[in-house]
Parts: C-alpha cells; sequence; structure tokens
C-alpha cells in the first residue's frame, strides 16, 4: 500500500510499476528475485521503450481470459489486475501464473511490435495491427488456439489473420463505422472454440449486424474506383500491397511517397490543360485523388507538376521506373480520365485477389445458430417466463401438445415463449406465445391466407402495427381464452410448424 502511494521521482507510477509491485513484493525475497529473472523481467524487456504498450497487454490478456464485454478504462488496469491475477495464481500457482503471462506477453509483442517481422505469421500479424490494434483480443484468441492448443494449424492461421485483414480493410476503404471494434472483436474471441476456430471465424463474419457487417466484392470494387483514397490512411497500405503482393521480389517501399501522376496543384501546367481539354478543372477535382491516378515512387520531387510526357522521360521517370505499379503509366502517350480508369479497373482487380471476400456456406451459419439457439434454451425456460394463473394453466396445456409435435426447440425469451422447428442443421422459428393477463396471443410464422380456413380466430397479423413485448413478426394471429379451444388453436400451429419443416 505505502508503494502504490510512492511518487518520489514526481513521475506518476505506471501500471505495469503497480502490477509488478502486486505480484512479487508479498513474496519471500528469493522468490521474488527469482521470479523476476525467469519471468517479469523478460516480459519488461519485450516493452521496454514501447510506451503504454504494456498497460494494453495486461488489458487485452484480461480480457480474454475472463471473457469480459467491457473494456478497462487505462486508469483502471491496475485494479482490475489485482483480483484476476488472486484468481489465477490460486489456481495454477505463482511460477505458472507468470510463465503463462510471458508467453502471451510475447504473442502480445508479435502482434503490436513486429517481433516476428519476416515470417509469414509474423508480416499479417503487422498488416493487421497497422489496420486495427483494437482486434487484439482475437488476434490472442487465434495464437492461443495455434501455440497453445495445438488445434490451428500454421496454415489455417495464417488464413484466419488474412480474413480478419480483409474484413477490416474492406470496411475502412468503404468508409463503414469503426466505434466499437474492441468490444466487437473481443466478442467474436469469446465465441471461438478450440476446434474449427477459422471456420467459425469466418461465420461470425458472415453474422454481424449492419453496421459491422463484411463488405462484398461489389461494393468493395465499387468504392475503390470512386473514392478518393489519397486521403485515407491506408492510402499507403494500399498501394504497398498492389505493389507486392504475391511477388518473392519485393519492392521495398517504406520511403517511397504517393505520387499524384495527374498533379494535384489546382494552377496546372498549359500542357496538361491541353491534354484533359477545355474541362480539365472538373476532370482533375474527380479523378486527382482516386486510385487511378495515384502510385508510389522515390522520385517525388522530381516529377513535382511536371507534364505528363516528362513525367515519363526525366531521368528516374515513369519510363525508368522499377516500380510495378508504373507499368501501365510508362505505356501510356497520354493521361486523361480514359487511362486512369482503364488502371482504377486493373488495380481494383487485383485487390479483390489480395482482400478476399468472407465466403462461408449458409449452412455453417445456419448451424452455429441453431447452436446459439439451444444453449439460450437451457440458460432460459417457459417456467421462467412470469404470466398470470389463467395464462400459466392454457400454456402449460397448450405447451404439452406442441412439444409433441415433433423436434420442438423452446425458448423463454423477457416476456413471452419462441418455439422453434429443430430441422438438424437450423431452428426455423415457427410460433411465439405472448401471455395476457387472461389470454395468451399466438403469434404464428405463416400466411393468414394458409391458415384461415382452420378457424374464424386467426386474424391478418400484418395488419397490426406491433404486438407488445413480442421477439418476432408473425403474419398470422389468434387469441386463446378457453381450454375448449386448444384443439383449433393447436391446428392451426401445427399448419406453422409443417411450413417451416418443409
Amino acid at each position: 500500500m505505502i508503494f502504490e502511494s510512492l511518487n518520489s521521482t514526481g513521475i506518476d507510477l505506471t501500471q505495469a510499476d503497480l502490477i509488478r509491485n502486486y505480484i512479487l513484493m508479498r513474496l519471500p525475497e528469493p522468490e521474488q528475485t527469482r521470479l523476476y529473472t525467469d519471468y517479469w523481467q523478460r516480459i519488461e524487456v519485450l516493452f521496454r521503450d514501447a510506451g503504454r504498450r504494456f498497460d494494453s497487454f495486461a488489458r487485452d490478456y484480461m480480457a480474454l481470459k475472463t471473457q469480459t464485454r467491457k473494456q478497462a478504462r487505462a486508469d483502471e488496469i491496475y485494479q482490475a489486475f489485482r483480483p484476476f491475477y488472486q484468481d489465477l495464481a490460486e489456481e495454477m500457482g505463482h511460477e505458472q501464473a507468470l510463465a503463462e503471462m510471458l508467453r502471451y506477453a510475447r504473442y502480445y509483442a508479435d502482434f503490436v511490435l513486429g517481433t516476428k517481422a519476416g515470417t509469414p505469421v509474423g508480416e499479417r500479424l503487422q498488416r493487421v495491427a497497422r489496420l486495427a490494434e483494437t482486434s487484439a483480443v482475437l488476434v490472442l484468441r487465434l495464437m492461443e488456439c495455434h501455440y497453445e492448443r495445438h488445434t490451428l494449424s500454421e496454415a489455417d492461421l495464417c488464413e484466419a489473420l488474412d480474413a480478419l485483414e480483409s474484413y477490416i480493410f474492406r470496411r475502412v476503404i468503404c468508409g463503414a463505422q469503426t466505434r466499437g471494434y474492441w468490444a466487437r472483436f473481443s466478442s467474436i474471441a469469446y465465441r471461438l472454440p478450440d476446434d474449427g476456430a477459422l471456420l467459425r471465424l469466418k461465420v461470425e463474419f458472415a453474422r454481424q449486424p449492419a453496421a459491422y457487417r463484411a463488405i462484398p466484392d461489389a461494393e468493395f470494387r465499387t468504392e475503390l474506383l470512386s473514392r478518393p483514397v489519397y486521403g485515407m490512411r491506408v492510402c499507403h497500405t494500399l498501394l504497398d500491397r498492389l505493389e507486392n503482393h504475391g511477388s518473392k521480389e519485393p519492392t521495398d517501399t517504406s520511403q517511397y511517397t504517393v505520387e499524384h501522376i495527374l498533379p494535384q496543384n489546382e494552377s496546372l501546367r498549359a500542357e496538361w490543360q491541353a491534354m484533359l481539354g477545355d474541362d480539365w478543372q472538373a476532370i482533375q477535382a474527380e479523378w486527382v485523388h482516386r486510385l487511378g491516378n495515384l502510385t508510389l515512387t522515390g522520385y517525388n520531387s522530381t516529377y513535382s507538376d511536371r507534364p505528363f510526357h516528362e513525367k515519363q522521360s526525366v531521368s528516374g521517370g515513369f519510363s525508368e521506373s522499377s516500380v510495378r505499379l508504373n507499368k501501365y503509366v510508362r505505356e501510356q502517350s497520354a493521361w486523361t480520365p480514359a487511362q486512369m480508369r482503364e488502371r482504377a479497373e486493373i488495380l481494383a482487380e487485383r485487390a479483390l485477389r489480395i482482400w478476399r471476400p468472407n465466403i462461408v456456406d449458409v449452412t455453417a451459419i445456419t448451424s452455429v445458430e441453431l447452436e446459439e439457439l439451444k444453449k439460450a434454451a437451457e440458460r432460459r425456460r417457459a417456467e421462467d417466463v412470469q404470466m398470470t394463473r389463467k395464462a400459466r394453466a392454457l400454456h402449460d396445456e397448450l405447451r404439452e401438445a406442441v412439444l409433441g409435435l415433433g423436434d420442438v426447440i423452446e425458448r423463454g425469451e423477457t416476456k413471452s415463449v419462441s418455439y422453434y422447428a429443430d430441422r438438424g442443421t437450423s431452428g426455423e422459428f415457427f410460433m411465439e406465445i405472448l401471455p395476457r393477463k387472461s389470454h395468451l396471443t399466438l403469434l404464428l410464422d405463416i400466411g393468414f391466407d394458409e391458415v384461415s380456413h382452420l378457424s374464424q380466430r386467426v386474424q391478418d397479423a400484418t395488419e397490426q402495427k406491433f404486438f407488445f413485448y413480442a421477439k418476432h413478426a408473425g403474419e398470422a394471429f389468434m387469441h386463446l381464452h378457453r381450454r375448449e379451444d386448444l384443439n383449433e388453436a393447436l391446428a392451426c400451429i401445427r399448419h406453422a410448424y409443417e411450413g417451416v419443416r418443409a
């Protein structure tokens, strides 16, 4: 406690200082020294000169192990770490706990600091980290499956990282929101099983809500062709990958800058104006920052705002350039929207091959959804839903008949009970029971015209604005007030059940 309050140098103690103190200072001195030398010092070395990277590691490591849904604040990491480590040490002992922390610290350093640079896994880790370090918990989970569980091969780990990179990169190009990424990626991480992590990752990307959806090819291509990518933070990354993907002789573009082939200077030289025509100003405004007009070069100052033919012929110009991105440029005799459009289409097609779409069989998606539905049904049962005595009596008698229809999954909602037909690979909703004070409202997932001949009590649900407390939408509904009407209701329910089973 005294150590935690010390500030004799005028510099606040870091989260790493406080955590080290908490772990080691309560131990006998010989054990302190040994554990510090064997484990903690190695962790410190990993994050030396890396700013607050240790704090981020501690936060994300705890999140992975506890599956928390909320990202800890930077100034609260130590307070959260204390009970976490106490449980960890009680479970496996100080030495094993520190050994595990060291292993995961190395994974984290591989990701955010590039300590595996030059390896297939390391290159992919660096690319993902440059796009979104907020994916760290998910990356740690994938590395855990590979290095700890040995259930994910290196090839599958690389494919998983490629899928993650493509998911993020496509969304960046399309201007999709990034707010909430840490919680979103962490939630995916917690769902990955030890076996089948790669397939489940793709399934989770396919299941994301609209705000976090995976971007399809057509939209990605359209945005690549039309967006002013020069202003994006990934502009250099985009051009570098287009330059080097698949090459055994990659170009080091780290010292290259982005070059506008058609200059961005609003005072274009006369030669450019003549080449573009009377609408040169509109053409420049539309095309100057688009993909088709951008390249990488080490001769940016040499090119400057020169006319196109001079950019080609000057010493170090496009005609002499070894940059693969410039091959198309040096073959052109003019640089107008026609050439920029054609080059953009060529590069966009290459981008589609680099950042591949998320493709997963629909059966895999529905199987996961069925698994989650069954787990949810186990957690909350119909008995947990509050009802009046009369509504409960009607429900229990109807429920027995419904469950007798065949393979039926029953899930208690907040204030209703939902029923699904178990099709083996998917669960298909067919009815929701909405308890009311003196009756039940049955919401059926079947067309009104298909069941109206079975009961005069059936009504068209599409004419209703809403149903209080309903979790699902249905096309037909009916009110059940008496036991005597159970058989009539069951005939309609059976029709809905058999309809989704078809």
